[in-house]
């Protein structure tokens, strides 16, 4: 079944515009369920405008298609991948009582607007945008519908389960072979540089293209995962991730390299990659990349048990994805080999591999020497 007809532009008012959205995150996510928006008697108790009231509603507490990904507590989840929406509890008022909802993730600008009104205007604070000291405000959109709208696409395509970008997707793209069916034509975001136009490919692909050569492409369904798969070319390399700190990288030619990086915390801030390369051929690179996706776990989320996690290096993968792995026995033969095989491992990797060996979980120690 083809996917139901959406035009962002053609809506007069804020409230349409907010509708074609709402319709756009069921599709693309699925049902949308009571719990997924923000209760009423919390937003009720705030100064709002009414978008921001709509949008929090409808779709403020739906989870992440990719549960396992980190936000901040004080974000929307769905909506903190790329920039971040705070919550409604999260919100603050500045001194000159604007209120303050939208914020870049590296801080880098802020985006105010009016507490109260239909469809306010939008300020922000970058320096980029000639408030050297911070104390005053630029109108970057007429519009808070719009920008919502704008943001909401570009965190549903980078949030998405799988997004990429690279010159085979814009070769399919632009191949005529594609069904593009234009969603947001020439939108604007914070920047007035930044353009920015929404398509649906093949019903299943969202697509941002930024200018005539930037290109970003999410999918969140099988069926367009399966699609950006199939486009993405064979995997260039891998990295497993044990739960105790230690990764090793294969690359399609065999060889690689085997590391212990431990996590800094509060008391070792500062830490030390001890590592040693691995010989050409050591590896039979395809073969592994097939046992390990057969073995990727269904349950993809913080608790899960599985031993260890991969990612996937494309030509044209812009994110590395982590997918946890049930392979007990192939992750310690992968480990085994690499130890073994280790080119010239110097005195630290020999003392960080005594002290601190590979295990397979937190209580199970391999069998390394």
């Amino acid at each position: 079944m083809s996917a139901p007809s959406f035009d962002f532009d053609s809506k007069e008012t804020f409230s349409e515009l907010l509708d074609e959205l709402e319709r756009f995150i069921v599709y693309w996510l699925g049902e949308r369920k009571p719990e997924y928006g923000t209760p009423l008697e919390i937003l009720d108790q705030l100064s709002l405008p009414e978008p921001l009231y709509r949008l929090y509603a409808f779709c403020g507490r739906w989870p992440k298609p990719r549960p396992n990904d980190w936000h901040s507590p004080d974000s929307i989840e769905l909506f903190s991948t790329q920039d971040v929406l705070l919550r409604p509890e999260s919100l603050r008022q500045t001194e000159d009582g604007k209120l303050e909802f939208l914020v870049e993730n590296q801080g880098v600008w802020t985006l105010v607007t009016d507490p109260e009104g239909e469809d306010p205007p939008i300020w922000a604070d970058s320096e980029e945008m000639g408030n050297q000291d911070g104390s005053t405000w630029t109108e970057i959109c007429p519009s808070l519908t719009q920008l919502l709208v704008t943001f909401c696409l570009q965190e549903l395509l980078f949030g998405a389960k799988h997004s990429y970008w690279g010159k085979p997707l814009i070769e399919y793209f632009k191949s005529g072979q594609a069904k593009l069916a234009p969603l947001f034509f020439k939108t604007t975001y914070v920047w007035e540089f930044s353009s920015q136009t929404y398509y649906l490919m093949d019903d299943e692909v969202l697509v941002c293209q930024r200018g005539e050569k930037s290109f970003s492409f999410g999918a969140t369904s099988q069926l367009g995962m399966e699609k950006l798969q199939a486009l993405q070319g064979a995997a260039l390399a891998l990295q497993i991730s044990t739960n105790t700190d230690w990764s090793l990288e294969i690359k399609a030619d065999g060889s690689g390299r085997i590391f212990h990086w431990p996590r800094p915390n509060h008391l070792n801030p500062f830490t030390v990659m001890s590592g040693a390369d691995l010989p050409l051929g050591l590896f039979d690179f395809e073969n592994i990349v097939e046992q390990l996706s057969s073995s990727i776990s269904q349950t993809q989320n913080a608790q899960s048990n599985s031993i260890a996690s991969v990612h996937f290096e494309y030509e044209v993968q812009s994110d590395p994805y982590w997918q946890k792995v049930d392979a007990p026995q192939l992750v310690k033969w992968l480990f085994d080999q690499a130890i073994t095989s280790a080119i010239e491992p110097g005195p630290e990797f020999q003392e960080c591999l005594k002290k601190n060996p590979p295990r397979l979980n937190n209580n199970e120690i391999s069998d390394y020497h």
